[in-house]
C-alpha cells in the first residue's frame, strides 16, 4: 500500500471513530506494556490449539523475514483466546498481543447470527490477517495526530527510517493497531492506534 493511501486510510479511520482510549496516568507505561500485561492476565493460555495461521514477512529487516503467528486457544473458536506474535528472524519475540477471538467479529459481534456463522466469520478473518495489504512500506503519520499511548519519539523514529515496514491489525468493534519495528528499542512499537 502506498504511503498516500495509508495516510488516507488513517485519516478515514480517525474521522470515523471516536477516541475512547484511557490514557494511563503512569507515564512509564507504554502501549506495548499494556499488551504484555494483557498476556500476563491470561497467565496460562488454554492447552487446546484450535486454529493457527502464520506467515513469513519482512518486518524488522528488509533482508530477512520475521515470523507472524496468530493462534486461537480454548474450547471453541468463538470463546477462545487469540494470541498474535511476531518472532524475529533471530528467534526473539518482538511483539505479542492477546484478546478474545470474538474480537475478530468486529461490527458483527452483536448480530443475530448462529454460533457456526460467528465461528466461520472468525476463521475467515483470521485467514486474512496477514495478507500483504496489512504490511506497509515506509509508514508515515502526521506527528500532530499522535495521541497517548502512542509515543511521539516512536512515530518520529519510524518516519525517519526509510526501511521501516508497518503492520496493521484490527480487533474489537473499531480497534485498529499499527506497529513497526523500532531499531532503537529492538521491538515493535505502536505508531498509530484507533479505538
Amino acid at each position: 500500500m502506498k504511503p498516500l493511501v495509508f495516510t488516507f486510510l488513517v485519516l478515514l479511520l480517525g474521522a470515523c471513530t471516536e477516541s475512547k482510549q484511557q490514557v494511563s496516568k503512569d507515564s512509564d507505561t507504554s502501549a506495548l506494556d499494556r499488551v504484555y500485561n494483557n498476556i500476563k492476565e491470561h497467565k496460562k493460555l488454554p492447552e487446546k490449539v484450535l486454529l493457527t495461521y502464520d506467515v513469513e514477512h519482512n518486518f524488522s529487516s528488509k533482508q530477512q523475514k520475521d515470523h507472524f503467528k496468530l493462534t486461537i486457544y480454548g474450547d471453541s473458536i468463538y470463546t477462545g483466546i487469540l494470541l498474535l506474535q511476531v518472532i524475529s528472524y533471530d528467534k526473539r519475540i518482538i511483539y505479542a498481543d492477546t484478546f478474545a477471538a470474538r474480537g475478530l467479529m468486529w461490527d458483527l459481534n452483536d448480530s443475530a447470527i448462529t454460533v457456526k456463522q460467528r465461528e466461520d466469520t472468525i476463521k475467515w478473518r483470521a485467514s486474512t490477517y496477514f495478507f500483504d495489504d496489512k504490511f506497509i512500506d515506509s509508514p508515515r503519520i502526521d506527528s500532530s495526530d499522535v495521541e497517548p499511548p502512542v509515543m511521539i519519539e516512536d512515530v518520529r523514529e519510524i518516519a525517519s527510517d526509510k526501511n521501516a515496514i508497518g503492520f496493521i491489525y484490527a480487533y474489537g468493534y473499531e480497534g485498529v493497531y499499527c506497529i513497526a519495528y523500532s531499531k532503537k528499542k529492538k521491538k515493535a512499537v505502536f505508531y498509530f492506534i484507533s479505538d
